[in-house]
């Protein structure tokens, strides 16, 4: 679950980066692509619309796209079983692929491409990390990043020269390569392993070599290659290493071999090789080894190019060319080839491969295009004309050769000219031979300016290309003052300047424009003063280090380290140079002629002058140097630098120890015993120039690290080093840090041991003594690292045999704990008893015994009575003892003995108890048993075994041990033996002895050690050998104890033999015998329950034993039975009130409520409950809580009758026992509510009954709790709450109030705390309960309430009832408000109260306290919410007292002071919640409208009319006016007043006329009608496109019914309309003129039969159609804006009139917009491409017409395959076009590459007649192909090949055979007939219905066929030979 948790949170992270950085939310991503057929479709439609050319950025990405999707697809489907989420996780990859591919890949993530490539390797390094980490690998200490950084180059530029961005970086020419790939295709189709494609130099082979790769992934087969490479650049002398190629290539698989162990190990040893000082033959021997390991079989191309650039490689047949052929020849290996490129090789070595030369016919195309893109990539040859162009192009081409340079070199020369003649003039007179050309540039070089020698110079001898940066340094280097000068000029343009052409700056790097003109200026004589390679070399030695010593001044001490990665890069950003120097300035030096190699190097004055001595430098060098090469290599260059570092600066220099200190660092890996030569020196070095300790220290650790290894045992040259080294670290560091540090210790340690290794121990002792002291001085003498020196010290004082010391330090120790200890220190003890023993060793027995006498009689006068000195006095008389019977005195050890037992004797019985004396104890019968005391053994065991039993710890470990040595100790008794034994055997042997001794019967002794026994098993789970003992101990007494039909035992008072059975029942469940065990306890219980004699205590625990054990085994059934029958027993045995009785029942309650067990719950707390009935119908305090559960069961099952009896007894518990048992309020209150419920509603209580309980109640609180506690109160309120129910008791309730309301200050702050109190009132024969909130009224309020009740029930006291309400009223209106619930609740009760009076004046105040409430409300309240409340519950009093027609009058007087107020002020004054009170009062009174209609109403009739008005009065333009007059028209409208509504259409008609300026020749219905189309329009947003558009539709109805005139008539106000809302100026109105426009030219409807009206219609149709396309373009506006059937309308009407142009414009925008319009169909966008075709070729623009069907016919094929029938349509168009265009060959290459499709091809899911009639199709088009040509455009074997094929598969089709050419060796090139010509179109709509291109349904499953690296393992079947292929051939190739 934790990978799932991870792929969960990466799914969440991915998500939310994607979200931020291509928008959008990841739901989007989800959605996008659900299944594969979704991404690939996405993928598709991504294709389609781009149509990239072949080979283009754009092209790639989409292939890129192809083949991740196929591969997570397949990962999918490996891990979907097993991993949660994987699905979505696949849908968020392909969904962000689809998005990428949407966005655009370069303007999304151009930024991050660099960095994607790091992450790459962090993924792939993470995977391997797992893979690691698995416990499948069998080494975990493996490091990827070490394995990464040993294969890959350290230098920064040649990290990026073989980065995958520089090698894609080589520019090729579009078209450029093509000619390979039909070679290519041969060669991945037949069985050859290697290709060799060998050219003469400058035949384009580099170029051709990324093209092969791009092709390669790329390719359209369903399984494309995987492809390595490796591109040596000369220029670059790491790069031709044969190291460094296997290294890249061995990296690149590091990413594709995850996880395969034998490879990364393979590469781990290389690594180990390289650091060890393997030879590189070693090493690269190593890779080549992994290297065959990874490639397995896998479907791998390895492409090499330049490999005649190797360095080291045999002339003409290079070793690495054999190895490639036998690594990929390797048996069982047929998918692994290999693509080598390089100059002529021999005749043997191409042998070995298929061979391809590099002829000049194979690239003349190329080089034209190469010429062409040259001649349009320069700004002043963009607008030259094509004519020109043609003669330029055609000369170069001509005159190159088949050389690129050549070409590239000419086209330098003229590129300069200005005018076509020059141009030509001097490509006349061009060289004819590059090595003239290179001539004739070198000669233009300015001889005269020294820089141009340099640059060129150093651009020879550098060991990689020099970057603009580096060259700039080197130039403003001035050796004559070894300083620094600074250019101001522009570096490129100085490189430029000085070298021409011969050099070219790419991605920052100067480089030769080719390699081949290295050869030719080193052999030039062109150059004055001919470069010479050494003095070259020579001056790029002197200038780097010139340069690091002029920049580096911060000098740094020695370091022992080398930098780090940051700190290395950090100084490279810094200095330009610095790195080229620090890396190569000893190579320089090697090739310089300083160089001699004997070592005696001629350094030159400048070479000293300019060598820096910093050693900040030596560092960085250093550390360059150790990481760019192996390590055998590394020591060399490093120790050249020390060397002539020494040489130059002596020994006792700063920069030498430095380079010293890192020879040493090397040496240290190699193992090489220099190494101690070198860090010795380092040392001595060191400390004569060091001013720090911390590099001194370091060598001469090092030295000492080195020599570890190294046995020394004489006194040798290394011993004397080794001892002064150690000396040195010893002092310095006591010096430094003190003799206590630990690195002192640590370095004197080793001296000691060193000593001690050459047998002078005593120079070794004098170095532990000193060890000693100071740990004693550090710790003190207790540490344990102090005991550690002690012991070592001890111990070579034993070999030295200085006992005297031993016993002097020992003394010394034993003198320091005496003193500093107390008596009882187990140290002082320890310390004593070992001198003692030292003393007893050197037979001084005389002084051990004085000092342990000494030490005993302080300790026996020690007057402490703690523990501890307890403890010690007993330790040191057994000492005393034991040293006395070592010295056979046994007599004086018993003495001893008894009175350490007296003394123990003497302690109190708490004392004795301690654990610790308990041990003790047992020591002194242990030596007692010893001395063969065996009477005082016996005692004190028997003593100690007392103990045990006493404190119920039988079973512990020491028990068992006291009986086991009881048991021996009776045993020498008895049988007077000395031998001892075994503690178990021994109580084994007893423990059968006991029970063979008896027959029947078990002796209480037996029985304990049995149980001793036993326990001591137990403890140890050793639960069968206990068994055993139980088995065999009961056995004598209950034989059948585990028998399912046993009988019971009598139990006697001693219950041990229940004891014994409840042990092996506990055993029998230890051993999961739960049956066995349940027997066993059944049995006991049983007996236990039989008994009579068995006490009651034991009874008890034994059954909650048994009980807890089927409790533990859920035998609930069982518990329930023993409860039951326990409660049988109990009964009969101790009573049913017994203690232990009632908690039986208890407990049986509590299971059977466990188990829900209704039944036996009752029984259980009824028994309870009887069993506790005491005299006056009362409980026994023991009973309460039973009485309780039973009222609860009760009341559960609705036993009212029988909870009734209950809640009586309990009540009258209360009474009687209430304040004994300590009953409180809350039980008191929770009973008396019960019960009164019961009796009020549950059963039929006579009323009196009721109340006199309520009397009752009320008396006991008062006596209980006083007169004014919370309870009385309630109780009194309770008990006139049931006095108001009868009228008879009215006066009581009223006098019991009234006396709560007397003592209202001492009850006011009372306020109820949990319970409610329910008001009742007689009112009607109905009950009202009101719940009263503690927070809000006081009981107080809740007393006056009821009171004022009661009053209003009768008419005498009614003026009561009104004072108290009206009193209520105005307390809570002026606490809270008119609009509160309170208030309102207190204004309808006064008014309730008046009404009741029925008096006219009691009438008056009624209705005015209403009125007065209406307006306070209605004016002052702003809260809508209360206002609205407030009018319904006022309107509910009206209705409720009968004052309806007052409340129509309010309602009148509201409305109308609102509407008044807006027709005076044109506004609204009134406040919004005035409105929702009238119309919340309204809905009540009236009962016909709701709340919503009538405030509604309300409300749009006084804005309307405001609105109107207003827009009338100011005079405002004339839409604003229609507006709003519309909205009141239609309002008027529909409240049906039409009156109103009249007036205000006549008032609007009479505004649009005006306005719109109608002509009078316009029939007024039209008018009329465009008129309401508006009117019904204008209330909506954006109404003028609505209004136009309708009425364009109705125009296109006049049109329909041949209402030609009316349609015209509309279609000019139309027009008055749109002028009238400015024009044509938004696309809504330009696509209605549109439409107009076709609509009266007759398009999609009926034209005019009417010659005049027509041409009336036409002009106005011409008219709307210029201003439409004048409005578009003033609005900017794209034609693919436009509905696309109105857009094929137009596109049809404008081929109709052959107007080319305007077509080619409108085709060209949908064509360039396809890319964003999603909704447009792939069959659409088809059409849209083919008819632009078409129209480019009408216009004769004939180069673009087949650019552009090539680019569809391609991605066509891409996406659903070559001979899909979209696709060869468009095939058959491009040969129509090439054939219109005499391009014949061209033509004839298409045919027969769909004919190879069918013949070695699976015909891509077309049928065989189908495929037949297509291959005789293109079978005749070549025919004719041919004929025009005159000629094959290749060897006429080849097609003879594919017929033949053809013929073969075809042979049982009618059609081919019948119809197809036949010997097309005796085809006759004539031409009888125009099949294969193009014909122009006779309509242009895209849109076509009766001709489709149709998907094929099989696309999505050819994408992913294709595009998923493992299609053919999952759509293969098993041929003959039992392997997998995905085509049925036996070689799993794909064959065509």
């Amino acid at each position: 679950m934790g990978k799932v948790s991870v792929l969960r949170e990466s799914m969440i992270k991915t998500s939310t980066m994607l979200r931020t950085r291509l928008g959008g939310s990841s739901n989007v991503m989800f959605e996008s692509s659900q299944t594969a057929e979704d991404f690939m479709e996405a993928l598709e439609n991504e294709r389609l619309r781009h149509m990239p050319h072949d080979g283009s950025k754009w092209d790639a990405v989409l292939r890129w796209a192809e083949s991740i999707g196929g591969h997570v697809l397949v990962f999918h489907e490996a891990v979907q079983d097993f991993m949660m989420q994987s699905e979505d996780a696949t849908r968020l990859i392909w969904g962000s692929c689809s998005r990428l591919d949407g966005a655009g890949f370069d303007e999304q993530f151009g930024e991050s491409i660099s960095a994607f490539y790091h992450h790459l390797h962090l993924i792939s390094d993470s995977m391997w990390k797992d893979e690691i980490a698995g416990s499948r690998f069998r080494h975990s200490n493996l490091s990827i990043e070490t394995l990464r950084e040993f294969l890959k180059p350290q230098d920064r530029v040649v990290q990026m020269m073989l980065s995958n961005q520089t090698s894609s970086g080589v520019e090729r020419a579009e078209f450029t390569c093509e000619w390979f790939g039909g070679h290519l295709r041969s060669f991945t189709r037949n069985k050859n392993k290697v290709l060799l494609v060998t050219g003469a130099p400058c035949s384009g082979k580099t170029v051709l070599s990324h093209w092969i790769s791009d092709s390669l992934q790329g390719s359209l087969d369903n399984d494309p290659y995987d492809v390595i490479s490796y591109f040596v650049d000369s220029s670059a002398n790491h790069i031709t290493s044969p190291l460094s190629l296997v290294k890249s290539l061995v990296l690149q698989m590091l990413d594709r071999k995850i996880g395969d162990q034998e490879f990364i190990f393979k590469v781990r040893d290389a690594l180990d090789h390289a650091k060890r000082g393997t030879p590189a033959s070693t090493i690269e021997e190593t890779l080549w080894s992994a290297l065959d390991l990874a490639l397995d079989n896998d479907k791998i191309i390895i492409l090499i190019d330049g490999l005649d650039q190797i360095s080291g490689a045999r002339i003409g047949n290079p070793a690495i060319l054999e190895r490639i052929h036998r690594i990929t020849s390797a048996k069982d290996r047929t998918r692994v080839k290999s693509i080598i490129l390089s100059r002529p090789l021999s005749k043997a070595a191409s042998q070995l491969t298929q061979h391809i030369s590099i002829e000049e016919q194979h690239i003349a195309d190329d080089i034209r295009l190469f010429i062409e893109q040259c001649i349009t990539s320069r700004p002043q040859f963009r607008s030259m004309k094509e004519k020109d162009r043609r003669p330029i192009i055609q000369k170069l081409s001509e005159g190159s050769n088949g050389s690129f340079l050549w070409a590239s070199l000419v086209f330098q020369s003229i590129k300069h000219e200005k005018t076509i003649s020059s141009i030509l003039s001097l490509l006349e007179r061009a060289p004819k031979t590059v090595d003239e050309a290179l001539d004739r540039q070198i000669a233009r070089l300015d001889a005269a300016n020294p820089e141009t020698k340099q640059i060129l110079s150093w651009i020879l001898a550098s060991e990689r290309p020099l970057t603009t940066e580096e060259v700039q340094a080197l130039l403003e280097i001035d050796l004559d003052q070894c300083s620094h000068s600074p250019r101001f000029t522009e570096i490129a343009q100085d490189i430029r300047h000085a070298c021409g052409p011969l050099v070219t700056i790419r991605d920052g790097l100067v480089l030769l424009r080719h390699p081949s003109i290295r050869e030719h200026v080193l052999t030039s004589a062109s150059i004055s003063n001919k470069i010479d390679l050494k003095e070259a070399h020579h001056d790029l030695t002197i200038r780097s280090l010139a340069y690091a010593k002029i920049h580096l001044h911060d000098d740094v001490e020695p370091r022992f380290g080398r930098m780090t990665t940051s700190e290395i890069v950090e100084i490279f950003f810094k200095y330009p140079l610095l790195e080229y120097s620090a890396r190569y300035w000893t190579s320089h030096f090697r090739s310089s002629s300083l160089y001699e190699s004997n070592g005696k190097h001629k350094l030159s004055s400048s070479f000293k002058a300019c060598l820096s001595g910093s050693t900040y430098f030596a560092l960085v060098e250093g550390t360059c140097v150790y990481r760019q090469h192996i390590a055998c290599e590394s020591e060399k260059y490093q120790s050249l630098s020390y060397h002539l570092r020494r040489t130059v600066f002596g020994e006792r220099s700063a920069v030498v120890l430095q380079s010293l200190i890192l020879q040493v660092r090397i040496c240290q890996g190699l193992e090489k015993s220099q190494i101690s030569e070198y860090s010795y020196e380092a040392w001595k070095i060191s400390r004569a120039i060091c001013h720090g300790s911390i590099v001194i220290r370091a060598c001469a650790e090092a030295f000492v690290q080195c020599t570890l290894s190294i046995k020394i045992t004489t006194r040798s040259e290394i011993c004397i080093r080794k001892e002064e080294i150690l000396l040195y670290l010893v002092e310095t560091y006591k010096h430094t840090y003190g003799a206590s540090h630990e690195l002192t210790i640590k370095y004197t340690t080793m001296l000691a041991e060193f000593y001690v290794s050459i047998k002078e121990i005593d120079r070794a002792v004098v170095l532990y003594r000193e060890l000693y002291e100071i740990r004693i001085e550090i710790y003190g003498h207790f540490h344990a690292e102090t005991t550690e020196i002690f012991d070592i010290l001890i111990s070579q004082l034993r070999v030295l045999k200085k006992f005297e010391v031993i016993l002097e330090l020992t003394v010394q120790y034993y003198e320091y704990v005496s003193r500093t200890l107390t008596i009882t220190d187990s140290r002082r003890i320890e310390c004593t008893l070992k001198l003692i023993r030292m003393y007893e060793e050197r037979k001084e027995v005389s002084k051990a015994e004085e000092i342990l006498v000494t030490f005993w009689r302080s300790i026996t006068t020690e007057t402490s009575t703690s523990v501890t000195s307890r403890e010690t006095k007993i330790d040191i008389s057994l000492e005393y003892s034991r040293f006395l019977c070592r010295h056979s005195r046994k007599e004086e050890s018993e003495v001893i003995l008894r009175g350490a037992w007296t003394e123990v004797e003497s302690y109190s019985e708490e004392v004795r108890s301690e654990t610790t004396i308990i041990k003790r104890i047992r020591i002194i019968a242990e030596e007692f048993k010893v001395l063969k005391v065996f009477s005082m053994a016996r005692s004190i065991f028997s003593s100690l075994w007392s103990y045990y039993k006493r404190t119920e710890q039988q079973t512990c470990t020491e028990a068992v041990s006291v009986a086991t040595s009881l048991a021996e100790t009776v045993t020498e008794t008895i049988s007077s033996s000395t031998s001892s034994t075994s503690t178990k055997h021994t109580l084994l042997e007893v423990f059968e002895s006991s029970m063979s001794s008896s027959s029947t019967s078990i002796s209480s002794s037996t029985l304990k050690t049995c149980v001793a026994l036993s326990s001591s098993y137990l403890k140890e789970e050793r639960y069968s050998e206990a068994c055993a003992i139980f088995v065999k101990t009961i056995s004598h007494a209950w034989s059948s104890v585990e028998s399912s039909e046993s009988k019971t035992i009598e139990i006697t008072e001693s219950s041990e033999i229940i004891d014994v059975a409840m042990s092996l029942a506990e055993c029998r469940f230890k051993m999961l015998h739960v049956e066995a065990a349940e027997i066993i306890y059944w049995n006991v219980f049983e007996s236990l329950i039989c008994s009579r004699k068995c006490h009651h205590d034991i009874l008890i625990r034994n059954v909650k034993t048994i009980i807890k054990f089927f409790e533990k085994t859920y035998r609930y059934q069982k518990v329930l039975a023993i409860y039951d029958r326990l409660y049988v027993y109990l009964q009969g045995s101790v009573g049913k009130s017994h203690a232990s009785t009632i908690e039986i029942l208890y407990a049986y309650g509590a299971i059977a409520k466990r188990m829900c067990r209704r039944k036996e719950i009752e029984v259980a707390y009824f028994q309870i409950y009887s069993a506790s009935s005491i005299e006056h119908g009362c409980l026994h305090a023991d009973g309460v809580k039973a009485a309780l559960l039973l009222c609860e069961i009760y009341e559960e099952s609705q036993q009212w009758g029988s909870a009734q009896p209950v809640y009586a007894c309990l009540w009258a518990t209360f009474l009687k026992h209430g304040v004994t048992y300590h009953l409180g309020a809350d039980f008191v209150e929770k009973i008396y509510s019960k019960y009164m419920h019961i009796l009020e509603h549950r059963t039929k209580t006579e009323y009196t009954v009721i109340r006199e309980l309520a009397i009752q109640y009320r008396k006991t609180c008062i006596s209980f709790y006083g007169s004014y506690s919370e309870l009385t109160v309630k109780s009194t309120i309770h008990l006139a709450e049931i006095c108001e129910r009868r009228e008879e008791y009215h006066e009581e309730s009223m006098s019991l109030y009234e006396e709560v309301i007397k003592h209202g200050e001492k009850i006011t702050k009372s306020t109820f705390s949990s319970t409610s109190i329910s008001s009742t009132s007689s009112t009607a024969s109905t009950t009202s309960t009101t719940t009263v909130s503690k927070s809000t009224q006081s009981i107080l309020q809740i007393v006056k309430q009821r009171l004022a009740s009661l009053y209003s029930t009768k008419t005498t006291t009614v003026s009561k009832a009104v004072s108290l309400y009206r009193e209520q009223f105005e307390t809570c209106k002026t606490q809270y408000g008119y609009s509160s619930t309170e208030t309102l609740t207190a204004m309808r009760q006064v008014v309730m109260s008046y009404k009741k009076q029925s008096t006219t004046e009691s009438t008056i105040l009624a209705t005015s306290l209403l009125r007065t409430s209406v307006t306070e409300i209605f004016q002052h309240e702003s809260h809508a919410e209360r206002s609205i409340e407030s009018a319904k519950t006022i309107a509910k009093v009206y209705i409720e007292c009968g004052y309806k027609e007052h409340a129509i009058k309010v309602i009148q007087e509201m409305r109308t002071t609102i509407i008044e107020q807006v027709k005076s002020a044109l506004t609204v004054s009134v406040e919004r919640n005035s409105y929702a009170f009238l119309a919340a009062f309204a809905e009540i009174i009236t009962q016909s409208s709701s709340f919503s209609s009538i405030i509604a109403e309300l409300r749009t009739e006084i804005l309307l009319y405001e609105s109107y008005y207003r827009a009338t009065r100011t005079q405002k333009e004339f839409f604003s006016i229609m507006e709003s007059g519309c909205r009141l028209y239609f309002y008027l409208k529909e409240s049906k007043r039409e009156a109103d509504v009249k007036i205000i259409e006549e008032e609007l008609l009479e505004v649009f006329v005006k306005h719109l300026t109608v002509s009078h020749t316009i029939k007024k219905t039209i008018i009329t009608k465009f008129f309401h189309i508006c009117m019904e329009e204008v209330m909506h947003s954006h109404y003028e496109l609505t209004v136009i558009e309708r009425a364009t539709e109705m125009v296109l109805e006049h049109t329909k019914h041949s209402r030609f005139q009316e349609a015209y008539d509309l279609a000019a106000l139309i027009d008055r309309f749109i002028h009238l809302q400015g024009g044509f100026h938004t696309e809504q109105s330009i696509r209605v003129g549109f439409r107009l426009a076709l609509c009266l030219t007759g398009r999609g409807t009926l034209r005019c039969a009417d010659a005049k009206l027509n041409r009336t219609m036409l002009d106005l149709s011409r008219i709307l159609l210029a201003e439409a396309l004048q409005g578009s373009e003033t609005v900017n506006l794209t034609f693919t804006d436009l509905p696309i059937d109105l857009l094929n309308d137009l596109v049809g009407l404008l081929g109709e009139q052959q107007n080319f142009e305007d077509l080619e414009r409108i085709l060209n925008g949908l064509w360039s917009s396809r890319i964003v319009q999603k909704t447009w169909s792939t069959n659409l966008v088809i059409w849209i491409g083919r008819r632009l075709v078409e129209t480019r070729f009408c216009r004769n623009h004939n180069a673009e017409a087949i650019h552009l069907c090539k680019d569809i016919r391609y991605n066509l094929a891409r996406v659903w395959g070559s001979l899909d029938p979209t696709t060869l349509q468009f095939t058959l168009l491009l040969s129509e076009l090439y054939t219109a265009t005499n391009q014949y060959k061209k033509a004839m290459a298409l045919h027969d590459d769909v004919l190879g499709q069918i013949a070695y091809g699976d015909n891509e899911g077309l049928s065989v007649p189908d495929s037949a009639s297509t291959a005789v199709r293109h079978a005749e088009l070549l025919k004719r192909s041919f004929q025009r040509e005159g000629k094959w455009d290749k060897g006429v074997s080849s097609y003879q090949d594919t017929f033949a094929q053809l013929d073969q598969k075809f042979r049982k089709e009618k059609t081919w055979v019948d119809t197809a050419p036949k010997a097309i060796d005796k085809w006759q090139p004539k031409v009888t007939d125009q099949m294969g010509m193009w014909t122009r179109p006779t309509g242009f709509e895209f849109k076509v219905e009766d001709v489709k291109l149709e998907k094929p349904v099989r696309k999505q499953q050819y994408l992913l066929r294709r595009t998923s690296s493992n299609w053919a393992v999952r759509d293969s079947h098993v041929n003959g030979n039992g392997t997998l292929n995905g085509n049925g051939n036996g070689t799993g190739q794909r064959v065509y």
